[in-house]
């Protein structure tokens, strides 16, 4: 019912699930017209994306400060955070990311993992640091 080719999103209605489903656009193989009358219009909404490209209602601010690696690795994987990003007042060659982010930190888990070296601190949320701590220990040595 909604197409955001910037955002490479396609916002759908589930007629079996009775739900809003959410698809890249670049994944679609193919599209297939039903022959069924729509009856579902009123249940229609879109929500915006965070820059993960990951839609979800429930948001959470964070703040993490970056080296310039970390900034440059986040706006190549992410293009949407460049939006996001700002040099630090304070320190040259740092980077200050604050936005909101979908509430199980789909996305930002993986660059933060992947790219740890090039991560200054994460400011903030709280939860967004424990959430990391028990990814971390599910590391196997």
């Amino acid at each position: 019912f909604s197409v955001n080719v910037k955002e490479d999103i396609l916002h759908a209605f589930a007629i079996e699930r009775k739900d809003i489903r959410h698809y890249r656009i670049s994944r679609i193989e193919r599209v297939e017209l039903q022959e069924i009358p729509w009856q579902y219009e009123t249940q229609h909404y879109v929500t915006a994306t965070d820059p993960f490209r990951i839609v979800n209602d429930q948001k959470i601010r964070v703040h993490i400060r970056l080296r310039v690696g970390g900034y440059n690795e986040l706006i190549e994987r992410f293009p949407l955070t460049q939006a996001y990003l700002q040099p630090s007042a304070d320190e040259p060659g740092v980077y200050d990311f604050e936005c909101n982010v979908n509430e199980k930190f789909f996305g930002l888990t993986n660059f933060i993992l992947g790219y740890h070296e090039h991560i200054v601190e994460i400011v903030e949320p709280e939860p967004l640091i424990e959430h990391i701590r028990r990814h971390i220990a599910k590391i196997n040595f």
